[in-house]
């Protein structure tokens, strides 16, 4: 939502939405309209890439992987990803619920933000694997414009709003943990 930027955006950052965002924040309009007009309580949740089995980790890391015997990282592997894993998304969007401010926005995410190339360098471990970088042109040219930004972007996120953060408690507090979680629902169902 925040666009390709080095440093971690909180809340208050303008919205610059590249990949699949374009298309969330063109949904969110009539919300954030209906919000600042004070018609609803609408509070927004932006994640930061949802970790779980059959989600872009599943095609974009783990099958490739499984082709190849390589975990690919995309580009110079230096973007920033902030992770979440599926369980604390929606553990973060009913706390958001239960606990968040009328009208608020929350960025959702579960640990610190995380090299591309370190979180694949992670996940080959998990598979015995290594990791292959794909050049950014390759990517754009196999997968096109949106993939291409998705996962070549850094999209570093953080919050304004530590005391709701710092209240709820995360089912995954390691991302090695969670990485490892996901590859065995994921190498279970292949």
């Amino acid at each position: 939502m925040y666009g390709n930027t080095v440093h971690a955006v909180d809340e208050e950052a303008p919205l610059r939405p590249i990949a699949y965002a374009r298309a969330y924040e063109y949904a969110e309009r009539p919300w954030v309209l209906a919000a600042e007009a004070g018609e609803l309580d609408v509070r927004i949740a932006r994640p930061g890439w949802i970790l779980g089995p059959d989600s872009w980790f599943e095609h974009f890391f783990f099958k490739p992987a499984l082709a190849t015997g390589k975990v690919p990282v995309y580009g110079d592997g230096n973007q920033l990803m902030s992770l979440i894993s599926v369980e604390d998304c929606a553990g973060q969007l009913v706390h958001l619920m239960d606990h968040g401010a009328p009208n608020q926005s929350v960025n959702l995410f579960g640990f610190e933000p995380i090299k591309q190339k370190d979180f694949a360098a992670m996940v080959a471990q998990c598979l015995d694997a290594n990791t292959a970088y794909i050049k950014a042109s390759d990517t754009e040219n196999k997968y096109g414009k949106t993939v291409f930004e998705a996962l070549t972007s850094s999209t570093p996120v953080t919050t304004k709003h530590l005391d709701w953060r710092a209240s709820y408690v995360p089912v995954y507090q390691d991302l090695r943990v969670l990485i490892e979680a996901t590859v065995r629902l994921l190498q279970a169902n292949h």
